[in-house]
């Protein structure tokens, strides 16, 4: 499956544009601030050339406070980042995407970003429902699962592609996720 052919994901990626309209101070990049020092180890250890950062929100955080990093950004909900780039990337960083996405696409979405990495995969998921919903009402973490569920989804992916996965979890009551 892919996104062309997803209702879920249509809808889906049409109630976040709707989102970033009414609520623009959301979405800023702000959730790379709770992984910022594995990320910094990470980029010092395998020192990229090109890192695509999926789901990247407006990415003000990380332009901020990673400005050396050679970012590409992709979040099909903010319009100037809504294009996939094509082609691979040294690094590929997806922070607490996953679990926004509804379980009949995360398979494939999974399989996507790790296919756009060359090297290294960081993912960051929230194990957690929260309370942030959608403009519909809808919970905002869709896939929330244990972080062995997601090893056992992600792992095989990664060792497919033959690229380094680091993956953390959130599972604590407030991680701000």
């Amino acid at each position: 499956m892919t996104r062309r052919d997803s209702d879920h994901w249509a809808r889906l990626v049409e109630e976040y544009r709707q989102y970033h309209i009414a609520r623009p101070g959301l979405f800023m990049g702000r959730s790379t601030g709770h992984v910022s020092e594995d990320l910094r180890r990470i980029f010092q250890a395998r020192k990229p050339t090109s890192v695509l950062d999926y789901g990247s929100g407006k990415a003000i955080y990380q332009r901020k406070h990673f400005p050396e990093i050679p970012w590409t950004f992709y979040d099909p909900a903010v319009p100037e980042f809504s294009e996939l780039p094509s082609g691979t990337f040294d690094g590929v960083t997806c922070i607490d995407v996953l679990e926004h996405i509804h379980p009949g696409d995360i398979e494939w979405v999974a399989a996507e970003v790790i296919g756009k990495a060359k090297d290294f995969v960081f993912v960051n998921v929230c194990c957690l429902y929260g309370d942030r919903r959608l403009l519909s009402g809808e919970l905002m973490h869709m896939t929330v699962r244990d972080p062995d569920w997601w090893e056992n989804l992600l792992r095989p992916i990664a060792k497919a592609k033959d690229v380094l996965l680091v993956a953390t979890y959130e599972e604590a009551e407030d991680p701000g996720c």
